[in-house]
């Protein structure tokens, strides 16, 4: 098969007949490169699809004559450096593939059912529309959330899925997180935590809560019954109390810190999170001295209890936790069903991580604040110590 295409540029006008330009013949583009193409990819073989798009650079990879495109065959190999390759040569992310007998879906659906986590990242990095269903009206998030892929559903929100966006039968991916509860009850949480409707109900009117199948063991794929214990156990519980009380109790937002020498900045801090969003409820942890020396390098010149006496006595906050750990984690959030972490935007380096702050703002489940800037605990020492030699010799500070 031979392309040919008009040469406007350098048409020669020797016979005054082909004004507009002339036929030029081109590298013969053949079917068979195609099937060379796909047969590297379906052994893995990075080297040979990297050496054929380059020779080829007039290769349609769109082409609608074979019956497997090489996108759909590299997201079916599960190779992520193929995928990218593809990507990079202009592959159409969003056009619907069969994958099965009578099932079209495109790429990017196909890598959120089954967990495809790198792919999925690359195909939305390049364009995929996270809201283009397969036949049955499912959406990725739909499929991710039915799976239990709870990262690929962070991915999918960050890039504007739709939240309520209902298949064939009328069920969103809440629903489908909560009929696979076992298994799926963390994306069931990030639903809700970004605004799912658990009110809204499928085409036989039932909601969210009513396709709950919650018990303390389930039978998996095997047939075998495995006991949901310890840890699991208490988050399931902690979100099916969100899904019942999601469209009424207001958003519980977390601020934690030492909160040594309690000052103004501190005060400050907690009534902008009140203005930021009003009607929430508060929850401050208060960390232990302990983790304020393993973390800071020195301890806190009031206790524990001091601080936290103070702290509960503002009349912004609504909950106080004791002995939190040093930094919030998701599973800490999950079991004191915290909505939002608030903290300044900066970068917080502690355990390894350049930022202990990352997942949340990942997950927006990140509400920023301002620092008071000209005052802070540190200050206040400084300022003690700057008028130590006034201070030792004042008769009340005397022993």
């Amino acid at each position: 098969m031979v392309y040919l295409y008009f040469d406007k540029e350098n048409s020669e006008k020797d016979d005054g007949t082909n004004k507009e330009g002339k036929l030029k013949i081109v590298k013969p583009i053949s079917l068979l490169q195609l099937h060379d193409l796909n047969i590297a990819i379906r052994v893995n073989r990075q080297d040979l699809v990297t050496y054929i798009l380059c020779q080829n650079e007039y290769l349609n990879l769109n082409s609608c004559l074979i019956r497997s495109p090489p996108i759909a065959l590299a997201v079916q190999s599960r190779n992520p450096c193929v995928v990218k390759l593809l990507l990079d040569h202009g592959c159409d992310v969003n056009k619907l593939f069969e994958y099965e007998i009578g099932t079209y879906e495109t790429p990017l659906n196909y890598a959120c059912r089954h967990g495809d986590y790198e792919i999925v990242k690359l195909l939305l990095q390049h364009n995929a529309d996270p809201n283009i269903t397969n036949i049955d009206h499912c959406s990725p998030l739909l499929n991710a959330a039915r799976e239990g892929f709870h990262e690929i559903c962070i991915a999918l929100i960050k890039y504007k899925a739709n939240l309520n966006m209902p298949e064939k039968n009328g069920q969103t991916p809440l629903h489908m997180a909560c009929k696979y509860f076992y298994r799926s009850y963390k994306s069931a949480e990030i639903l809700i935590a970004h605004g799912a409707k658990s009110t809204q109900p499928d085409f036989k009117r039932r909601l969210c809560t009513d396709m709950i199948c919650f018990s303390d063991s389930f039978t998996n794929e095997q047939g075998e019954e495995v006991l949901l214990i310890g840890q699991n156990f208490i988050e399931q519980k902690n979100v099916i109390g969100m899904l019942f009380d999601s469209e009424t109790r207001p958003i519980r937002i977390y601020a934690d810190g030492v909160f040594d020498l309690f000052h103004i900045g501190h005060a400050k801090l907690f009534e902008q999170i009140k203005n930021l969003v009003p009607n929430c409820e508060l929850v401050v942890g208060v960390v232990n001295d302990n983790d304020s020396f393993k973390n800071k390098g020195c301890f806190p010149i009031m206790s524990q209890d001091e601080r936290c006496n103070i702290v509960e006595t503002c009349k912004h906050v609504d909950e106080l936790i004791k002995n939190p750990p040093f930094y919030p984690t998701i599973e800490f959030c999950a079991n004191h069903r915290i909505d939002l972490v608030a903290h300044d935007d900066h970068p917080y380096p502690v355990d390894g991580m350049n930022d202990c702050y990352e997942p949340f703002k990942e997950s927006n489940r990140f509400l920023v604040t301002q620092r008071e800037q000209f005052i802070s605990t540190t200050d206040i020492v400084k300022r003690i110590l700057n008028n130590y030699s006034n201070l030792i010799i004042c008769p009340k500070f005397q022993a």
